[in-house]
């Protein structure tokens, strides 16, 4: 009786694991070599061992249970998605963010004055980058989409970077809820939870109606009727499509989300970077110095080719997001070097490795080296044509908001490097190891920096 019990265990364990791994030689059967997947983890055993970094796979999420992330255009498809997109690129252009420049530019001398403060204080493991980026980032996105101000460098509590820092901190639920996602899709009928915690999701909603409530009585007392900001375009697009305060908050989370940690992310590495090569970081001084001298104006800075090539090689080597998951959505044929053909059918989900792509080094000399040069004269171009460049993604469904970001990103950095010079703290790790639990792409152990005034 025991035997027989033990057999039917035993035959309903193969029957499990079975079960478990017979989709694990799809790719093999089409000739596409790759790494032996493991039972209930597939290739992704460090979301469960946190050994090394991996951004978290989120898929399908359902609006009506996460309305704001499940809105976002990056989570959209087919014609929602084209909508979508044509919507917020038209709150996107260059006109429009040259219009709000000089709201960034007032924000980035009080981050340079915030340094000062900071630097007097004498602290040992110098100042925090990945804590002064999100700052950065989160007072001007605030301010430039909402028109109100996050106080992120005062020495007040700020709410909102607080809410800010907290839209992405994963709960070990959440985290075990995208595992069984990954092994059993049909879940989601069942149980859905949040990418954005509810809490936060109420917090933004509540900004939100207070802030529209506020701009249509400044704009019915003749105040900011001319602003040309994000949430002028807001109000606009929701008269134009009856929106309600939910979808328009979901809009212009689209702006949040997208330029809260992201640019925070990239300013911070290549401060990094900088940091650690005094003689990159002394060009780029140059460049800025003569070609800005002391009036700074929008044109020129965007235009400074050091310093595009100085965030684009951070963008290679830290890229916020080191894969894209992309779904086919029309029969298309790959083929590989040694000439072998793939035939990808509708419906597969296909994984682009954007941090291997860009760190190979049969394409990339020193692939691990912080090379600016490598995309002047017109570098960064062949390498996009070759798509082997993706630190803003590619095609169709390229970063959103990348216009907006560089604006940010150029404005912080020539403020930065032309009035510090910027030096490693020895806390801050000498290699580049990624932090291991972080769903982006970071440093691990964070980034602190001493910044060393630059005597005029």
């Amino acid at each position: 009786m025991l035997s027989t019990i033990l057999a039917g265990i035993c035959l309903l364990l193969l029957v499990v694991y079975l079960f478990l791994i017979w989709p694990y030689d799809y790719w093999q059967k089409r000739g596409v070599n790759g790494p032996k997947p493991l039972p209930f983890v597939g290739n992704y055993l460090s979301t469960l061992t946190l050994k090394r970094n991996i951004v978290l796979d989120i898929q399908d999420i359902d609006k009506k249970s996460d309305f704001i992330f499940g809105n976002n255009p990056f989570m959209l498809t087919g014609d929602e998605w084209k909508e979508r997109r044509a919507e917020v690129t038209l709150g996107l252009t260059m006109n429009r963010i040259k219009n709000v420049f000089p709201v960034t530019e007032k924000i980035c001398k009080s981050m340079v004055e915030y340094i000062a403060q900071q630097s007097l204080m004498a602290s040992k493991v110098g100042i925090n980058a990945n804590e002064l980026s999100l700052r950065f980032t989160c007072e001007v996105v605030t301010d430039c989409v909402l028109g109100v101000k996050a106080e992120a460098f005062t020495n007040e509590s700020s709410v909102i970077l607080e809410k800010t820092k907290n839209i992405f901190e994963q709960t070990p639920t959440f985290k075990i809820y995208s595992i069984l996602h990954g092994l059993f899709p049909w879940i989601q009928k069942y149980k859905k939870v949040n990418f954005v915690p509810k809490p936060i999701e109420i917090f933004f909603v509540d900004l939100m109606q207070n802030v529209l409530s506020m701009r249509k009585a400044q704009i019915e007392e003749g105040i900011n009727v001319d602003r040309a900001d994000f949430l002028n375009y807001m109000l606009h697009l929701q008269d134009k499509k009856n929106l309600d305060l939910k979808e328009l908050t979901a809009h212009t989370m689209t702006f949040l989300l997208d330029g809260f940690l992201t640019t925070a992310n990239v300013l911070s590495h290549c401060l990094l970077l900088l940091g650690r090569d005094s003689k990159r970081q002394q060009i780029l001084r140059e460049e800025i110095t003569e070609n800005l001298k002391n009036i700074n104006d929008f044109e020129k800075i965007m235009d400074l080719p050091y310093l595009d090539a100085s965030i684009h090689e951070t963008l290679r080597l830290f890229p916020p997001v080191s894969f894209n998951l992309k779904m086919c959505t029309e029969p298309a044929e790959l083929e590989n070097s040694n000439g072998h053909k793939l035939h990808v059918e509708p419906g597969t989900a296909i994984v682009i490795p954007t941090l291997a792509i860009m760190t190979d080094e049969n394409h990339y000399e020193n692939p691990l080296s912080f090379v600016p040069e490598r995309f002047l004269n017109g570098g960064l171009k062949r390498y996009k044509e070759q798509g082997l460049f993706l630190g803003f993604g590619d095609g169709p469904r390229i970063c959103l908001g990348m216009r907006f970001a560089l604006a940010q990103l150029k404005t912080a950095l020539v403020e930065i490097i032309r009035n510090y010079y910027v030096h490693i703290n020895p806390k801050t790790r000498q290699d580049n190891k990624f932090d291991p639990i972080y769903f982006m792409l970071r440093l691990d152990g964070g980034i602190w920096l001493d910044f060393e005034k630059l005597i005029k």
